[in-house]
């Protein structure tokens, strides 16, 4: 069973199953917070499922955003390592992406970080090692448009 969630005011619809492959719970909060919108869930394991989804209320420089998260990552992470932002094709769209890997908030993490403009700009971040993951990721749909659009783009990388 999953959480069908299609949000018009930030641009997205997307499936995120509520328990993991195991039938642990999926926790999945939603909010605003220094001027973005994030959609976060995880599993205990923070693994299995771990896919963030944040909203720019508009169009931003995918460089500059990546640089800023790589010196977030550097500052946070003492054994932490991030590859150089590479050009992608995410969601049927051009983007920017990079992989970390390193401990933060006590924990080991890998994580794969997507820069990609539908509607508005969004920062895609999920632990590239789980197959739920991708299968969250080939659901998300971004609109090309703000609400009242109808241009779409489906899910992948």
């Amino acid at each position: 069973m999953n959480w069908d969630i299609d949000d018009p005011d930030h641009g997205y619809v997307v499936a995120i199953p509520r328990t993991t492959i195991a039938g642990d719970a999926v926790s999945l909060r939603a909010g605003e917070g220094q001027g973005v919108h994030i959609l976060h869930v995880e599993s205990p394991d923070l693994s299995e499922v771990y896919f963030e989804i944040t909203t720019y209320p508009q169009r931003r420089e995918h460089g500059l955003l990546a640089q800023e998260q790589r010196r977030f990552l550097a500052q946070n992470s003492s054994d932490g390592a991030a590859t150089e932002p590479f050009a992608v094709e995410a969601l049927g769209r051009p983007a920017l992406s990079f992989d970390f890997r390193g401990t933060l908030q006590g924990r080991w993490k890998e994580r794969r970080f997507l820069f990609v403009d539908g509607a508005w700009t969004y920062r895609i971040v999920y632990d590239p090692r789980s197959s739920t993951n991708a299968q969250i990721l080939q659901s998300l749909v971004l609109h090309a448009e703000q609400a009242g659009g109808s241009e779409a783009t489906t899910g992948g990388v």
